[in-house]
Protein backbone atom coordinates (compact mmCIF):
# COMPACT_ATOMS: atom_id res chain seq x y z
CA UNK A 1 0.00 0.00 0.00
CA UNK A 2 1.52 3.41 -0.99
CA UNK A 3 1.55 6.22 1.63
CA UNK A 4 -0.89 8.86 1.50
CA UNK A 5 1.74 11.39 0.45
CA UNK A 6 2.07 9.57 -2.63
CA UNK A 7 1.00 12.08 -5.63
CA UNK A 8 2.13 9.73 -8.37
CA UNK A 9 4.50 7.85 -10.54
CA UNK A 10 6.47 9.10 -14.06
CA UNK A 11 9.15 7.43 -16.28
CA UNK A 12 12.34 9.05 -16.88
CA UNK A 13 12.72 10.58 -19.85
CA UNK A 14 8.92 11.59 -19.47
CA UNK A 15 7.63 15.11 -21.00
CA UNK A 16 4.07 15.03 -18.90
CA UNK A 17 5.80 13.18 -15.83
CA UNK A 18 8.12 16.49 -16.20
CA UNK A 19 5.55 19.50 -16.89
CA UNK A 20 3.38 18.03 -13.63
CA UNK A 21 6.41 17.54 -11.31
CA UNK A 22 7.74 21.54 -12.17
CA UNK A 23 3.71 22.31 -12.19
CA UNK A 24 3.64 20.45 -8.26
CA UNK A 25 6.84 21.94 -7.81
CA UNK A 26 5.78 25.67 -8.65
CA UNK A 27 2.49 25.22 -6.44
CA UNK A 28 4.07 24.27 -3.22
CA UNK A 29 6.82 27.16 -3.76
CA UNK A 30 3.82 29.81 -4.15
CA UNK A 31 1.78 27.39 -0.98
CA UNK A 32 4.89 28.15 1.36
CA UNK A 33 5.40 31.90 0.27
CA UNK A 34 1.49 32.58 1.79
CA UNK A 35 2.24 30.37 4.13
CA UNK A 36 5.28 32.33 5.48
CA UNK A 37 4.08 35.77 4.66
CA UNK A 38 1.13 35.55 7.06
CA UNK A 39 3.15 33.64 9.92
CA UNK A 40 1.38 29.48 9.07
CA UNK A 41 4.37 27.48 10.96
CA UNK A 42 3.62 24.82 7.52
CA UNK A 43 5.73 24.23 4.53
CA UNK A 44 4.88 21.63 2.35
CA UNK A 45 8.43 19.71 0.78
CA UNK A 46 8.50 17.55 -2.53
CA UNK A 47 10.39 14.63 -2.22
CA UNK A 48 11.37 12.22 -5.45
CA UNK A 49 12.46 8.56 -4.93
CA UNK A 50 13.83 6.44 -7.65
CA UNK A 51 12.69 3.14 -8.50
CA UNK A 52 13.81 0.95 -10.74
CA UNK A 53 11.64 -2.93 -11.24
CA UNK A 54 14.58 -4.96 -9.81
CA UNK A 55 16.06 -2.31 -7.70
CA UNK A 56 19.55 -3.01 -8.59
CA UNK A 57 22.01 -1.20 -10.71
CA UNK A 58 25.97 -2.22 -11.50
CA UNK A 59 25.58 -5.69 -8.99
CA UNK A 60 24.64 -3.17 -6.32
CA UNK A 61 21.04 -4.08 -4.38
CA UNK A 62 19.17 -1.19 -2.90
CA UNK A 63 16.53 -1.53 -0.32
CA UNK A 64 14.21 0.96 -1.02
CA UNK A 65 15.00 3.57 -3.25
CA UNK A 66 17.76 4.11 -6.33
CA UNK A 67 19.58 7.48 -6.41
CA UNK A 68 17.80 9.23 -9.23
CA UNK A 69 20.72 8.99 -11.41
CA UNK A 70 20.18 5.48 -11.59
CA UNK A 71 16.16 5.00 -11.56
CA UNK A 72 14.10 4.10 -14.86
CA UNK A 73 11.08 5.68 -12.76
CA UNK A 74 10.45 8.55 -9.93
CA UNK A 75 7.99 8.64 -7.46
CA UNK A 76 6.66 11.92 -6.01
CA UNK A 77 5.81 12.81 -2.92
CA UNK A 78 4.29 15.48 -0.73
CA UNK A 79 5.43 16.22 2.53
CA UNK A 80 3.86 18.47 5.10
CA UNK A 81 6.80 19.34 7.80
CA UNK A 82 6.41 22.36 10.76
CA UNK A 83 8.65 25.03 11.01
CA UNK A 84 9.51 26.19 14.63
Amino acid sequence: MRSDNFIFTYDVGDELGLKMLKQLRDNVKKWNAYNKANGIKRKMVVRLMGRNPNRKHNGRHYRQTLPLKYATRIDVYLHETFVY
